[in-house]
């Protein structure tokens, strides 16, 4: 059962932060009848979790060669970006984590940054090469395979995406992109031209894109009779706020190699929490 809850967030450390569940202080406060009794105890209970969360030491060896990218809304977080390496990416921010474990991930600070001696720019172009080491090659499905992947991965517990075959042989459809070896972070795949110009290329059209969330890339021809079946999976209220990315449409010109926002289209997607 899905729980309410409090996460206090130090800006200098923001992947590392106690979380105090809300029924656990109302708890507390109908025990003890104060209000500022409860309050100050959760204050306590902070100050001492802060002091019990460990201490990661980063080189700049282990940063360079475990670096990769994660997608974030500029917007949404504009605080976070004050203190963390970034770059934009149009109404979206490239930002850096370092592989600690297959299952855990920290993301890298301005004071990690300068601590270890690395530019921003030596972040990128190292999480550039890392990123599809770590997380995967770059997997383009059609969504009916993409369905199949998933429904996989929640019965064997195994995440590891298949690319689609016979992608030009397909009637209009719609593609998702992943990195192979992850359920997150897909959203990053955006950053590959070369796999939006492979594609591109076997379609012989533009690309349409579009982030249902912050995990999957969407896309589709930009000329194809597909865009009502585009809009219907990438659109809707189903996406949790933390995972609200944008609900901008690009476009990939296969011509000039370059991603764009499309600035043509009135869009309508709407994320719950915005």
């Amino acid at each position: 059962q899905k729980k309410d809850k409090l996460s206090v967030v130090d800006p200098a450390r923001p992947d590392a932060f106690p979380i105090f569940y809300l029924n656990d202080i109302y708890k507390y406060y109908n025990e003890c009848g104060d209000m500022y009794i409860t309050v100050k105890e959760v204050v306590n209970e902070v100050k001492r979790a802060f002091c019990n969360i460990p201490k990661i030491e980063f080189d700049k060896t282990t940063v360079k060669d475990r670096v990769y990218f994660s997608l974030i809304n500029c917007d949404r977080n504009e605080k976070l970006l004050k203190h963390i390496p970034h770059r934009n990416f149009y109404d979206l921010a490239i930002a850096y984590r370092v592989e600690l474990t297959e299952s855990s991930n920290y993301l890298v600070t301005n004071k990690v940054m300068s601590d270890i001696g690395l530019s921003e720019n030596d972040l990128y172009m190292s999480a550039c090469k890392n990123t599809p080491e770590i997380l995967g090659e770059i997997c383009c499905m059609e969504l009916d395979d993409w369905y199949m992947n998933e429904l996989r991965a929640a019965i064997d517990n195994n995440i590891e995406y298949k690319e689609s075959e016979n992608l030009e042989e397909q009637s209009d459809p719609v593609y998702v992109f992943k990195f192979q070896k992850s359920n997150e972070y897909g959203s990053g795949t955006i950053l590959y031209s070369d796999a939006l110009d492979k594609l591109a290329n076997k379609l012989e059209d533009n690309l349409v894109m579009m982030f249902p969330n912050s995990d999957e890339l969407v896309v589709a021809s930009a000329s194809g009779d597909n865009i009502d079946k585009f809009n219907e999976f990438v659109g809707g209220d189903r996406v949790p706020a933390e995972k609200v990315l944008s609900d901008k449409r690009y476009i990939y010109n296969r011509q000039t190699k370059m991603v764009s926002i499309d600035e043509t289209v009135q869009n309508r997607i709407q994320h719950r929490g915005r």
